[in-house]
């Protein structure tokens, strides 16, 4: 019953009795209007990958004038990859030679670029980019004994910058499986399975099943960092959820695919412990309320919540429905009049305390959370309609 009485005074007061399906289709096509201005959008990289991979999301559940919009706008952005920068070096057979991180560079475009070939009926084209993405994070030239992917880049704390790449991210759980579970094939997707088992006992807290954002292993026992922040934690357990959908998609049971529903479950469980209950967010250190609310990482859980339901990955019923209520409301909350979504952390890499982390800024700088609460609308609007 709160839930309820709180949805209704969310959307009378803050959205002007929009409907939901208006709210994130007002929300999708402020976001295609904004294309150029969104930072790093235009850029090869998780921003613009997962923001593709959210509209795309919302052609299923918005209105037929709305997706008439949004879909031309995502066809001509990812035809445009096929054309110059990394897609068409990619498609014209030329060896690439990536810095940074495996997620940062590597994995959201494919994957939003193969849902619109196959769609379109280019299926080479798709096959070609998708495959050498996915023998590009397997090949990454940075992984640890145990053979998770890991990066240069640490935190302050230790050093900033380590040569032999022992920096664990709790970001390339997401961005280093998004391309293997799109392939199709079961060799990457349990790539995949491998990547965010390993990741799980680097980063896992066993006391509350929450993740710290990032590891040292400058020894047998990682150092793990000092805060389980809230996109992060969002990362992860959307990654876990695709995963399992990949799996399921390739007949893959049995020990392997429990194991992994059993973080997944037990992560998306905790995360749902700390929703707050008036505003619908989650804090952005998940477990410290003195930090303030942050838009993506609910996102990243709704969408985590919603998807598992609608495919059966977790059982629905009342307690996981109302809390789907609560988060939608608290994401849709902060969608603008102007179709702008608010509270989205910009870029952060691991700090060293809590206080390093920031605050929610401007709608321009929110490229790296933007597509989660994208991905998070529609899979609520989707999970509603599947259960008229």
């Amino acid at each position: 019953m709160r839930a309820a009485l709180f949805a209704l005074l969310v959307v009378c007061q803050c959205c002007a009795a929009q409907t939901k399906e208006e709210l994130a289709a007002l929300a999708a096509k402020t976001v295609v209007a904004s294309f150029e201005n969104i930072t790093d959008f235009a850029a090869w990289n998780y921003d613009g990958g997962v923001i593709q991979l959210g509209l795309w999301e919302m052609l299923g559940v918005v209105d037929t004038a709305t997706a008439q919009y949004i879909q031309p706008a995502i066809i001509a952005k990812l035809q445009q990859y096929t054309k110059e920068g990394t897609g068409a070096a990619i498609l014209q057979n030329q060896t690439l030679n990536f810095g940074g991180a495996v997620g940062d560079t590597v994995s959201e475009y494919p994957a939003a670029y193969n849902k619109l070939l196959m769609q379109q009926g280019f299926n080479q084209d798709a096959y070609n980019m998708v495959h050498y993405m996915a023998d590009r994070v397997k090949e990454w030239p940075y992984h640890l004994n145990t053979g998770l992917v890991s990066r240069q880049t640490t935190w302050r704390a230790v050093g900033m910058h380590d040569e032999q790449g022992r920096g664990i991210w709790a970001d390339d759980g997401f961005m280093g499986t998004a391309v293997l579970d799109a392939s199709n094939v079961t060799g990457h997707v349990m790539e995949a399975w491998k990547q965010l088992t390993l990741l799980h006992s680097a980063l896992n807290d066993p006391t509350d099943n929450l993740y710290r954002h990032g590891a040292f292993a400058n020894s047998s026992v990682p150092f793990q960092s000092c805060c389980k922040w809230g996109r992060a934690n969002g990362w992860t357990v959307m990654a876990k959820k695709d995963t399992l959908s990949a799996m399921r998609a390739q007949n893959i049971t049995g020990q392997e695919y429990d194991e992994l529903l059993g973080y997944f479950t037990g992560h998306l469980e905790a995360l749902l412990v700390h929703v707050d209950t008036n505003s619908g967010l989650l804090h952005n250190i998940v477990n410290m309320t003195q930090t303030p609310f942050e838009v993506s990482a609910a996102g990243m859980t709704l969408y985590s919540l919603c998807s598992a339901m609608t495919e059966g990955i977790i059982p629905r019923g009342p307690a996981f429905e109302s809390v789907a209520d609560t988060l939608f409301m608290g994401v849709a909350s902060h969608i603008q009049a102007n179709g702008t979504i608010t509270g989205i952390i910009g870029g952060t890499g691991i700090q060293d305390s809590w206080q390093d982390y920031g605050e929610p800024g401007p709608y321009d700088k929110s490229g790296p959370g933007l597509g989660g609460a994208l991905r998070g609308m529609a899979a609520y609007l989707r999970l509603k309609a599947s259960s008229q």
